[in-house]
């Protein structure tokens, strides 16, 4: 019987999706490469026929979402730092 490893750019891709909803400013960023993770992991568990796809989609959906969440609350923070102090 074979025994299928995770894959590890899925799990790196699932925390940097949780990590992107906390960590203000490089939230960006991290959901930015856990995207890229995604897609490298995907390619690799294709190929390799590893275990772990379960994993790296909800780091794309985590990383997806946490992104766009950091991006609001950052142009919000400019907005309301504009209106202040103009």
């Amino acid at each position: 019987m074979e025994n299928k490893n995770f894959n590890s750019k899925a799990i790196i891709s699932f925390v940097l999706g949780i990590a992107s909803f906390f960590i203000h400013i490089w939230g960006i960023i991290f959901g930015i490469v856990g995207i890229i993770l995604y897609v490298i992991s995907k390619k690799e568990i294709k190929n390799k026929n590893e275990k772990g796809m379960n994993f790296a989609i909800a780091g794309l959906v985590l990383s997806i979402v946490g992104a766009v969440y950091q991006t609001i609350m950052l142009l919000l923070g400019i907005m309301a730092y504009t209106a202040l102090f103009s």
